[in-house]
This record gives C-alpha cells, structure tokens and sequence, in this order.
C-alpha cells in the first residue's frame, strides 16, 4: 500500500480509565422522568443525538497514507445496527439464531464523516437519530472512502445485512481476465513448444509441426560447401553447396544437369581439380542434439555421442532450454519478460552456430539447424538495432499460430492483448505464470496453480491472488444514555477522555439502555479498525550475498554479490509483497466466515509500493531498512485450528534485479528479471528449553473487546499473526545465504555451456518481537 509521512494509526485500542458511573435508565425512573417529545409511540422510537467516538490516540500503532498515516481519509458505507441485548452492558457476540442475529434496526448513513473530518484532538461525531426503545448495544461499520485504485487502496465486497449472520466482507481476485491470462498462457507455451521442436524441413501451413502429423525433415546438400565472410563479424553465408567443374575459361561453374545427376546416383564426385564432393542427404531435428547431450551426461560412457563444436552448442542449448531442474527446486519463469530474455539468449547462441563457418559434414548440419531456429524466431519476435528481442503484435502471432499449427485458431487468442508483460498487466505478480515442460511430448505448458516454496498448493490458482483489504471500521458495543440534550462541546474529544468515566456528567448513565425518556446516545465503546496491518521493511544484513552457483556446479564456488556500496545504484529493488495462507471473506465480526467459497489458500499481493530501493549494508538496523511498505489485510484467525496453535504465515518478497545474473533456486535469476524470497512468520516458536519465543499482549481491551468471542462474549485469545485493529510489523532480512533460495529462474544459456530465502524479525508493536529469525540455512 502506499506510503508517506508518519502518522498516529487511526482506531487504535484506547488507552483506558476504569473508574465508572453506575446510574442507569430503569422502567420505573420512565415514570417520574419527563418523555423526550420526540418520542414516537407508533414506531416505539426516540429521536436522539447520537454520538460515536473513532479511536485515535494510540501511538503503538502506525499507518501510511492509505491507512491514514497523512490524515483521516473519511467514512463511507457507513451502517448502524440497533440490537437489544438480553442485559444492559453487552455488545453482540450471540448469533446462533435469528432472533439474535437480527436488529432492530439498520441505519444506512452512507458518508457520515467526510476527509479529515476526525482528527486526534477532535476524535467524535455527533448526528441526529430516532433509536429504537430497548436499544442497549450497537454494532457499527464503515470504510474509507476510495480516491486512488484497487491496487492502492485495495478491493472488497462490502455487504452489509440486518442479520448478522448474512453480513460478510470479501477482498476481490486480482485476476482481471481469466480468458486473458489461459489464453496468454497457451500462446507462450505453443510458441516456446515450436521452437523446441525445430527441425530442417520445408514447413507447410497446417502441418501441426508434430503433432501426430508427417513432417518433411531433411536436409540435401554437398561437401564440401564454399562460404564467404559477409561482415567484421565473421558471419558466413553458403556461396555453393553443388560438385563444380572449371568451364573453358577456367572459372567454376555447377555441373551440367546429366553430370550432376550421376553423381547423385553415385553419392560422390571428384572433379578436375581433384576436390572431392560428398552429397549428404537425411533428416535431423534439434531434439537429437539434445538426446545426444543426454547421453554424455548419463554416467555410461559406452553410449558417448562425438559432436563437433557446434553441435556441441546446440546440444548444451537445447538441454537448457527443455530441462526445468524441479529436483533442484528451479520454478520456470514463465512471464512475457522472463519469455523475452529466454529467446534473447537462445537467439544469442544460435547466432553464433549460423554465423560461424562449419568445418564439417556435421557442422554443417548443425549451421543449417540454427538458421531455422532463428527463421522461427522471426516468426514470433523482433529485434531492435542493439539487439533487443521483442513480441510481435499479438494479433499477428495468432494468424501465425493459425496458419502453421494444426487445429488452432487465431480466435483462440481473441482475449490476448498484451503478452510482453503477462501476467502482470492482469494485475498478477510475474511470478504467477510458472512454465512447465513435458519431454514426452517435446510441449512447454503452464502451470494452472501457484506454488512457490511454502505458499500456494495445487489447489491455488492464480484467481486467488487477492487486492488488499480496504481500510475497514467496527464498533460493537453498549451504550451510554442520558435524558438530556448536549452541545458537542460537552462530549469528549479525545479517545483517552471519551474512555474515562470522569470526563462524562453525572446525567449519563453507563451500561444502559434507549427510554422514552432519553434525549443523548453515545456508543460506550470506541469505533476501531476491523481490518488487519502488515508493516513490512527489507534490509541486507551481511555485505556480501553468496549466489546458489555451489549448488548447481559442484566443483565451483559461490559467487559473490557485493551489497556494502552503492556505486552501481541498489542492487534490489523491493516491487511487490505476498501474503499466504490468507482468507477471502469475513463475517460480520470481521474473522473467517466459512462458506463454500472461502478458504486459508489465497494470497494477497500487494505491489502498490512507492519507495522500495533496497539500501546499502553498513550494519545499522535501522538505517538500512527500506521505507516501510504497509498492507490491509483480514485477521488469521482459523476456528478449525487451536486458539494456541495457529497456523504461520510465509510471505514472499518480489524483488528486481538490478544488477548482474545471479543463480538462484535450480537455476538463473536474470539482470532486470523478477524473484522471490520466502519469510517464515510463526506465532508458535519455542526455545530451545521450549517456552514460548515470543510473549503477546493481551487482546481483552476495557473499551474494545476484540472478535472472536467466547460464549460469554470475551475476547477468544488466540494467538495469531495478523489481529482485526492490530499491526504486525516484519523486519525481512536478507542473509548472506538467503540468495540460495531465489525462486522463479531462466535456464542458463550465456555460454556452451522452496524452502526460505530470508531472515525475519517480526514483532507486533504492542508487545511481540521476532528477532533475527535467519531462515534458508
């Protein structure tokens, strides 16, 4: 979410004062008490000045500006609920039926307090409103009103009902076009599968290139061939690849049409000169180069395959670009911008196969090979004048598609109009598209679910990547009530005076409940946040970051990624943050509502992030973190799970690139390509003597009792890593060996040749501290 200067969080728990008033309405003081002439005995109500009071005075919690760090944003949506408890005193945590869940009545008040309308000097509001006769608890919602968009002040559906039971707030998917992204999806991994299976063959529309179709895979030519340099660069073309004769004159020319065609039926020819001609003619696909690698790197050297040079690169080449190292833990990046810097290294290599000039048969073979792998590429790309690959239109690789490959469409792709940045530009983390391939089939396809170290599963599909929650409001509580009316000014400005009794007059009573008599109504209990706060910074805390070479090259050593200057820029760049392990929807009481629907198995991603430039290592704590980034989100909670044994949560940070390659979990995180590390935050950590790690402060509050609720109507303590008017804040630490775990990789193709990424601190500001948990060791 976004962030800007500091400013007190708003709705904090109160600070609180105990002493109490103990006058309270009754039937009897409704005889000799005067009836308020706004009394209304047809409908049974009264028309009251009612006031309520926003917490705004506690400093243990912060926020931005989404979260009002720069000020109130407002409060729209706005509804209050009149219930009728059975005793004076409580606030509503009984709906196990109707007559319980359901109010008396619901005010819709819409925008009841507009910007900066509340501030922490003047924390309360006052309005005019006909209460019901027996009304003695309140439940209040509200929500800030949206300016910005759904990325910045996150998405929800906000469904408000006069049955308790029926109310339910859920965070929206982020997936703007499902059609869209299975369709970007398909398109990528035809065009990948296409160029895996290149061969030398005369291509003809509609022959399916493999599938269950004949192909025509040849190659026809002579040896030796005669080149010529074409540029600087040593780039050669074929000049003649026929037997040649020298004519009269004593220049070359190809054989007569009776001569050359024995000497194809002979298979050889020498000429005049004495330069033997050998005709080669057969079939090759890319695929065996790769079969040939495989068996030089099975362990049996009775097997070995002799290549020469240049089948050598395009054997190494094709065993890259086809081998996902799963074993390894490598997730594919499958993004249009890790799918570009594939084809940008791919074509690098095949480049220097078509530009070099062959010193054999076979390298010949080989020559030819890489030019059709790179006329295959034109099919699909383009190159700018420095060499940067980019995707044709969408549309025109869809006729493409359409005209070469059997049984498609360019309808298929009717929704694709974007693929240089999917899925990104479907509000999803480039993470999301995951890049599969089945050698069976010799086909590149896509993961349907997002799994990624401990978040996501197969059951998580990339429409569960959710907006964050907007910013939310609760009251629930009894009232206060007095039988006379009062200027605003009487009321209690702040949250530390409107929570002790001294500050209200005698003429109120606490505890109480709406009389025909009664003329002022305030909620006891201050309105708080009904939506969680994740703060999260991410500093270094070594100077050097040793890659994961090691571990993908036994016989090296790790490279070395210094972070201790700033000579280069920063070398990250924080772009996104992932919540596992979230739900979508709460009830009324702004915990887990269990529906068909809902689940633990959904993600936030929040990639409203203004600042996130990693900084310098110098071993300051606190000078090192990057500016804060702070994410709406529901409370944890999970009534299936014990109230002490709550689940944790991972986290992934999206971070850039920003410098050299590197290698990260099975294989390469690219310069200017996009990876992740995995946190680990767990409520539950022991010591070694196996107490409890981390002490919590307790969620009974004096004016707020905080969901879920005992039968009794406390506060259910359960310990939890995100708490409905609470912030947790993270302190993400890259180690020196958190590089090793790097998920979403590119193969490996600059020469011939999900455990957890980072350390945590997390503390929660009112009394939890996590203190340099290094994970991924």
């Amino acid at each position: 979410m976004k962030k800007v200067k500091q400013f007190a969080f708003l709705l904090a728990i109160a600070a609180a004062g105990t002493a109490g008033l103990t006058a309270c309405s009754s039937a009897t003081d409704e005889v000799t008490q005067e009836v308020n002439p706004n009394y209304n005995s047809a409908s049974n109500t009264v028309n009251t000045q009612f006031v309520f009071n926003v917490a705004t005075a506690n400093q243990t919690r912060m926020s931005a500006s989404t979260v009002q760090m720069s000020g109130f944003r407002g409060m729209d949506g706005v509804h209050l609920m009149a219930y009728k408890s059975p005793a004076n005193g409580q606030h509503v945590y009984d709906i196990s039926n109707a007559t319980k869940a359901t109010a008396f009545a619901n005010y819709d008040l819409g925008m009841l307090v507009k910007t900066g309308e509340i501030n922490e000097a003047n924390s309360r509001r006052v309005v005019e409103l006909a209460l019901p006769v027996g009304t003695n608890s309140l439940l209040f919602y509200g929500k800030a009103p949206k300016t910005n968009g759904s990325a910045g002040q996150g998405n929800i559906t906000y469904s408000i009902d006069p049955n308790a039971a029926n109310t339910s707030f859920a965070i929206n998917s982020r997936l703007a076009n499902q059609a869209a992204f299975d369709q970007s999806c398909d398109m990528l991994a035809t065009i990948m599968t296409r160029v895996a299976r290149n061969g030398l063959h005369q291509e003809t529309e509609g022959d399916a290139n493999g599938n269950n179709m004949t192909r025509d895979l040849s190659y026809d030519f002579w040896w030796p061939c005669s080149y010529e340099n074409v540029n600087q660069k040593g780039t050669y073309k074929t000049v003649t690849s026929v037997p040649q004769e020298r004519n009269a004159e004593g220049d070359l020319v190809d054989l007569s049409p009776e001569d050359y065609a024995k000497a194809l039926a002979a298979g050889t020819y020498k000429n005049s000169q004495g330069t033997v001609y050998t005709h080669y003619s057969g079939s090759k696909e890319w695929a065996d180069y790769g079969n040939d690698y495989t068996k030089n790197h099975d362990d049996d050297p009775t097997n070995d395959v002799a290549l020469k040079p240049l089948e050598d690169i395009l054997s190494v080449a094709y065993n890259s670009f086809t081998s996902i190292n799963t074993t390894d833990g490598e997730i594919r990046a499958g993004s249009g911008q890790a799918v570009l810097r594939l084809v940008h290294d791919l074509w690098a290599v095949t480049d220097k196969v078509a530009d070099a000039e062959p010193t054999s048969p076979d390298e010949h073979i080989a020559k030819l090979m890489a030019l059709r792998i790179s006329t295959r590429f034109e099919t699909y790309f383009t190159r700018d004048g420095v060499g940067t690959v980019l995707f044709k239109d969408a549309a025109d690789i869809a006729k493409e598609i359409e005209k070469y490959v059997y049984g498609k469409t360019a309808a298929d792709y009717s929704a694709v109009s974007d693929v240089t940045n999917f899925p990104n530009q479907l509000n999803l983390p480039y993470g999301a598209a995951q890049m599969t391939y089945d050698p069976e089939t010799q086909s590149f396809g896509y993961k349907n679910y997002f799994q990624m170290g401990s978040i996501g599963d197969i059951t998580t599909t990339p429409d569960k990547f959710l907006y964050p929650a907007e910013l939310c409001y609760f009251g629930n509580s009894p009232v206060r009530t007095s039988d006379s009316s009062h200027p605003t000014t009487d009321y209690p400005a702040t949250v530390l005076h409107w929570d002790t009794d001294s500050y209200w007059s005698n003429d109120w009573s606490k505890n109480s409940i709406v009389s025909s008599n009664t003329r002022s109504v305030a909620m006891q209990n201050d309105v708080n946040y009904g939506t969680a706060l994740l703060k999260t910074t991410v500093r270094y805390n070594a100077e050097k970051l040793k890659d994961n070479n090691k571990a993908i090259h036994p016989t090296e050593e790790d490279n070395e990624l210094k972070v201790n200057t700033d000579e280069t820029g920063s070398r990250f760049t924080v772009t996104g943050v992932i919540i596992g392990g979230q739900c979508r929807e709460v009830g009324w009481n702004y915990v887990y509502r269990n529906s068909a629907t809902n689940s633990f198995n959904y993600m936030v991603y929040d990639n409203a992030v203004e600042s996130g430039i990693m900084k310098k290592y110098t071993g300051d704590k606190d000078a090192d973190k990057t500016d804060a980034n702070y994410t709406l989100l529901w409370d944890n909670w999970n009534p299936e799970q014990a109230d002490n044994e709550q689940d944790p949560v991972y986290i992934a940070l999206e971070l850039k690139n920003n410098g050299e390659d590197f290698w990260g979990k099975g294989n390469l995180v690219r310069a200017n390509g996009t990876f992740y590390l995995i946190g680990k935050l767990d409520p539950n950590e022991k010591n070694a003597d196996g107490s409890a790690k981390y002490a919590f402060p307790s969620r009974t509050q004096t004016h707020h009792c905080l969901p879920p609720y005992n039968t009794d109507g406390s506060t259910r303590e359960a310990v939890r890593v995100f708490m409905q008017d609470y912030m947790t804040t993270a302190d993400f630490v890259i180690g020196s060996e958190s590089l090793h775990n790097a998920y979403v990789t590119v193969p490996d193709l600059r020469s011939s040749q999900i455990s957890l990424g980072l350390s945590v601190d997390l503390k929660w500001e009112t009394g939890i501290v996590f203190n340099d948990v290094l994970l991924g060791e």
